[in-house]
């Protein structure tokens, strides 16, 4: 998997707050994930439509006038008691503002997107001994997300 550069920093903090509060018990642990991605020169908007229902697809249009954008949501949880919020879509050049309005001018390569994702992982009431590091949590979550990506990826690339 990918290294994420800044979770090694969010681990030790976590971990070195943890310690010195003796916290066990987290009333919300998460890690939200926004993925960006480039599947190839595919039209994304049509292909992802086209995973969607036709006869709804057609509805939206027929009532409310051409279909510009699109995405879906999925929330639920996971055998291992973990929650999800995941929003899956086509990413193009209005999306940079609106996923990141602090940041996007900064992202120089933004524009070679053209899918993505939003993964909200957590787990309500969790414990976990303040001597056991954080990313005992982290890291599967880290690799559900990532293979949930890749399997947008081969999804829109079919």
């Amino acid at each position: 998997m990918k290294e994420f550069k800044i979770y090694t920093k969010l681990i030790k903090i976590v971990n070195e707050t943890r310690k010195t509060y003796e916290i066990n018990i987290l009333n919300r642990s998460g890690i939200r994930l926004y993925f960006l991605d480039n599947v190839g020169d595919i039209e994304v908007l049509p292909k992802f439509n086209s995973l969607i229902n036709d006869n709804f697809i057609t509805r939206v249009k027929d009532t409310l006038g051409v279909v510009t954008d699109s995405g879906i949501g999925f929330d639920g949880e996971n055998a291992d008691g973990i929650k999800y919020h995941l929003k899956l879509g086509p990413y193009d050049q209005k999306e940079p503002a609106k996923y990141f309005p602090n940041t996007h001018k900064l992202m120089s390569s933004i524009e070679d997107y053209n899918v993505i994702a939003d993964i909200d992982l957590y787990q309500n009431n969790f414990e976990l001994d303040y001597r056991v590091s954080y990313d005992k949590w982290c890291s599967p979550n880290f690799e559900r997300a990532y293979e949930m990506m890749q399997r947008y990826k081969q999804i829109i690339q079919s």
